[in-house]
């Protein structure tokens, strides 16, 4: 019995040992990868915040209005508005409105069954002339569904977007999917369908605090799940127009596949994937932290790249849409 113990108490010891390395391991990577937090959104009186039922971001008034209509734009699963696409289009002498989709008080706390009729708020603080939505990451997804399922949009811009609807990002929750329309989920691909290896070294990293892939996760699904064709975002019904872009090393989910299924089954969409690019296109993607490469991917020239032509074509279309 006395043998028994001793043993036991060895491996207890060991196993404490283990969770105290594993804790240590995960506090040391997330500190030494650290993504940059969000920088502070600025109001002024040209940039007043606005809220609604669900409705929340901000207000962009250019003093000197130099196109028709409103842009609008959606960030991703970060949460945020695009506050700073939306500062730019501001300073070009656009109208603006940079919207959260979920996160805040009066929304859903996390990205899940997200109501699409949410956008008839933006409908009805609009009078006049076109409407053009931005989104990138999910807020590409929320955009796409919003453009497919009836909202009144004339243009879209997708920025590393998918064609799918995917599992909502409500973690220890039960599984939902990231959108809602009148009540009813939309169908969507659930990451139990993801390849299991590709799983387990997600939740790997997770465990121990290192970026993430999640490449290999998302894009297993398709091919393993039995809903694929009810998942797939009916972007055909979309009417306007609109452009694509992606990069051919995006290493958070397959955009660039996705850019050219959605330009194929929608004619009315122009897309654009760059050689060298990844998830996120930037100046300097190293501001990002050290994580950039595993999570985002592409090369810091092949980023800034996508980032300068992508703006130029962005500017471009806008000004002849909003003319």
């Amino acid at each position: 019995m006395k043998k028994f113990l001793k043993v036991l108490g060895a491996l207890l010891g060991i196993l404490i040992l283990l969770v105290a390395i594993l804790f240590g391991v995960n506090a040391y990577n997330r500190h030494k990868y650290a993504v940059p937090p969000l920088g502070e959104y600025q109001t002024s009186d040209q940039i007043q915040p606005v809220q609604g039922e669900y409705l929340n971001g901000f207000h962009f008034t250019p003093t000197d209005k130099r196109h028709k209509g409103v842009v609008v734009t959606f960030g991703g699963s970060e949460g945020s508005p695009d506050y700073g696409r939306a500062k730019q289009l501001w300073e070009e002498g656009y109208e603006v409105y940079a919207l959260f989709f979920f996160g805040q008080p009066n929304q859903k706390e996390s990205l899940a069954e997200v109501p699409l009729e949410f956008f008839d708020e933006v409908t009805a603080l609009i009078p006049e002339g076109p409407v053009t939505v931005i989104g990138t990451s999910k807020g590409a997804e929320l955009v796409a569904n919003l453009a497919a399922r009836g909202a009144k949009i004339d243009h879209i811009v997708l920025y590393t977007p998918t064609e799918y609807t995917y599992q909502g990002l409500a973690y220890g929750k039960k599984e939902m999917s990231s959108f809602a329309k009148d009540g009813q989920p939309i169908p969507y691909l659930s990451f139990r369908n993801s390849e299991p290896g590709a799983s387990m070294k997600m939740f790997l990293d997770m465990m121990l605090g290192l970026p993430i892939r999640y490449r290999e996760t998302y894009s297993t699904i398709p091919a393993r799940a039995d809903n694929t064709a009810e998942a797939r975002i009916p972007i055909e019904n979309f009417q306007g127009n609109g452009l694509v872009f992606a990069g051919d090393q995006d290493a958070m989910w397959q955009g660039e596949v996705a850019a050219r299924g959605l330009a194929e089954r929608n004619p009315r969409l122009e897309a654009h994937v760059y050689p060298d690019a990844g998830h996120m296109f930037s100046e300097d993607i190293t501001e990002f932290g050290r994580s950039w490469e595993k999570m985002f991917g592409g090369t810091v020239e092949g980023n800034r790249a996508a980032k300068q032509d992508s703006e130029r074509v962005l500017m471009d279309k806008l000004a002849t849409w909003h003319r």
